[in-house]
């Protein structure tokens, strides 16, 4: 008779040919799919490409830099997850043994020093579309140096650039707004501001981009008006101010944080043809591109939105030398649009006539989309 390991290695043995013959099977079965193997990776690509990545040298090469060619910072915890395995700058002290944090165990299980370093590398644009996430990037890339009491982050700082190969930043609306709050809230609200890093921003863009970065949209939100400032900062409404004097205050504050931190960049600003009233145009600030979208084209015949620009330009050429303002008017490319400017042209009075040639000038047709509208990053 068997001796009891004899029948175990036997059905050791069964079970091991019989797997055999089934990797033999699967093998054959997928040969025969040889004329349709790309539609399979393309579907693996598109379904689980984590894990596509990972089977070959081949595969990751392919898939990375399209995988992480537009990412979107998100919230806190997705934010996290970017930035997850970035190298930081620490300098342990030989006399200090510290507790290593979740964070910090986790990151001993990622397989190659560096590795997330490459696959942002090959990012080109960035979305910025949660306050939250982009205060936690903020905090990550320098401490806080004017909340002494404040409970910032103050673990090790990300070694810059992040993204050096960025070419396009966008902030949505929601992080355009925390910025305009802090740009233009007083001193004292500042002080109790749980998001009182979100000003650093630009400066956090700068320190993790390179020369490659040349766009920067911003998303103004309908909702910033000077009754919504005043609201949201219970404060009294002071009636030496405009009503559009917030608007004024928070555009110009930011264009010339941008203007310090990234200068010689090209801003556009995504807002609605109805605000465009309340921008005004100051000299010696950035290239900017005013995109104005219509809230509903059908209600905008387009007379009717050549004469809203021809308004705001007869405007601010009143009160600056607008030849030397680098800014321009876009809108979506309409062969009706287009005549339309020759068409209003022909009723401008004569004494305005060398003002209508310039301000032909300022207006920009796009015949494609901006990458903001275009589908969002995953």
């Amino acid at each position: 008779m068997l001796s009891i390991a004899q029948m175990k290695r036997s059905k050791s043995h069964l079970k091991a040919k019989a797997a055999a013959k089934q990797v033999e099977k699967v093998l054959e079965n997928f040969h025969r799919l040889h004329p349709v193997h790309y539609q399979i990776l393309n579907i693996l690509e598109r379904e689980v490409p984590l894990t596509l990545m990972r089977t070959s040298y081949a595969l990751y090469d392919d898939v990375v830099p399209r995988l992480f060619e537009k990412i979107n910072i998100g919230d806190t915890q997705r934010c996290r997850n970017i930035i997850r395995g970035v190298d930081v700058d620490c300098i342990p002290d030989p006399d200090v043994q510290e507790e290593k944090d979740e964070d910090e165990e986790d990151n001993q299980d990622l397989p190659i020093l560096g590795l997330k370093n490459h696959t942002l590398a090959h990012t080109k644009y960035l979305r910025l579309s949660d306050l939250e996430g982009t205060i936690h990037l903020i905090a990550n890339t320098q401490h806080c140096q004017d909340q002494p009491m404040c409970t910032c982050y103050k673990g090790e700082l990300l070694v810059p650039p992040i993204f050096p190969a960025v070419t396009h930043i966008s902030l949505n609306h929601f992080v355009v707004t925390g910025v305009l709050m802090w740009l233009t809230a007083e001193a004292e609200y500042q002080q109790w501001d749980s998001d009182h890093r979100i000003d650093e921003i630009f400066i956090c863009l700068a320190k993790h981009t390179s020369d490659h970065l040349n766009t920067i949209c911003l998303h103004w939100p309908e909702e910033w008006d000077y009754e919504y400032w005043n609201r949201s900062l219970e404060v009294d409404s002071v009636n030496d101010h405009d009503e559009f004097w917030s608007i004024k205050t928070g555009l110009n504050s930011c264009l010339q944080h941008i203007k310090t931190a990234l200068p010689n960049k090209l801003v556009i600003i995504h807002l609605d043809i109805r605000e465009l009233v309340s921008f005004d145009i100051l000299d010696n600030m950035v290239t900017l591109d005013l995109t104005l979208v219509l809230d509903s084209p059908a209600k905008w015949a387009n007379l009717r939105v050549i004469r809203t620009l021809w308004e705001h330009f007869h405007i601010i050429t009143a009160r600056h030398e607008v030849d030397h303002l680098p800014f321009k008017y876009s809108l979506p490319l309409s062969r009706g649009r287009r005549s339309s400017v020759e068409d209003f042209g022909r009723n401008v009075k004569p004494a305005f006539r060398a003002r209508f040639e310039r301000f032909r000038k300022h207006i920009v047709f796009a015949d494609h989309q901006c990458e903001c509208y275009r589908e969002d990053s995953d």
